[in-house]
């Protein structure tokens, strides 16, 4: 441990030296300034609505961003892209919809105005040797009949 005196002796002798520190550190803080960061532009935005009969403030912040010119113009091309292929995917698929709402409308038409032609899918009709007409139904595997008595049973 330092004696209290020896330490206010010490600052005796250095005093000169400690004022002479200082004044060469006041005088360069003077000279060169420290430079402070500039202040960001930050806009607020604040929006009220009323829903419900609660008041709803939204407030948004925003800061300006600074993008160059020609990344700009390519987000610009890639959005013109983009939206261009969107374009052309749903207007396919629109086509392809209307084409088949017309062929039932087709169908439903035809079945209408040929009942001989509705049928034809079920009716294969064979000639016989004598030249008389047959109609045989034919069945599909895929299709069971089922007995509707039998469904009201249970």
């Amino acid at each position: 441990m330092i004696p209290p005196s020896a330490f206010v002796e010490g600052l005796l002798q250095s005093w000169p030296y400690l004022a002479g520190a200082t004044a060469i550190g006041a005088v360069l803080g003077f000279a060169i300034p420290v430079r402070k960061k500039p202040k960001e532009e930050i806009q607020t935005i604040t929006k009220e609505e009323i829903q419900n009969n609660v008041k709803i403030i939204t407030k948004v912040h925003r800061k300006e961003v600074a993008i160059d010119y020609d990344v700009f113009l390519q987000m610009l091309s890639d959005y013109e892209k983009a939206k261009e292929e969107a374009e052309k995917s749903l207007l396919t698929q629109l086509a392809l919809l209307e084409a088949k709402k017309q062929e039932e409308r087709d169908k439903q038409l035809r079945d209408k105005t040929k009942p001989e032609d509705a049928y034809k899918d079920l009716v294969k009709v064979k000639m016989n040797g004598n030249g008389k007409k047959l109609a045989k139904k034919v069945e599909d595997e895929n299709e069971d009949e089922l007995d509707t008595p039998e469904l009201y049973k249970e």
